[in-house]
């Protein structure tokens, strides 16, 4: 399935629609969609002082993201201006795969 410039303009615009808190889940959600849906352990996601600072919201909405996707994050580096995180899903951590 392709995707010509007229429907990427489209989800680029509906993205910049989101409110920070939607944005910040949307982009967990497509960052560790394989640790998600059960494909890898573990997925890298990095938040950075970027368009809508995920790098601060991180910090505000982690819990509720987390509970929400059923995700653990450990934390790999905080520069200052980015942080790394390392994103478990939960059935990995409590040793069942669901």
């Amino acid at each position: 399935m392709s995707c010509g410039k007229s429907e990427a303009l489209h989800f680029i615009n509906i993205l910049h629609a989101l409110s920070e808190k939607e944005h910040l889940f949307s982009l967990i959600a497509y960052r560790a969609a394989p640790t998600i849906w059960g494909g890898k352990p573990a997925s890298l996601v990095t938040f950075t002082k970027g368009h809508k600072n995920p790098y601060d919201l991180w910090s505000v909405y982690k819990l509720e993201i987390c509970k929400k996707l059923r995700l653990e994050f450990i934390e790999i580096k905080d520069t200052g201006k980015s942080i790394r995180e390392k994103a478990y899903g939960c059935f990995f951590i409590e040793g069942e795969l669901f």
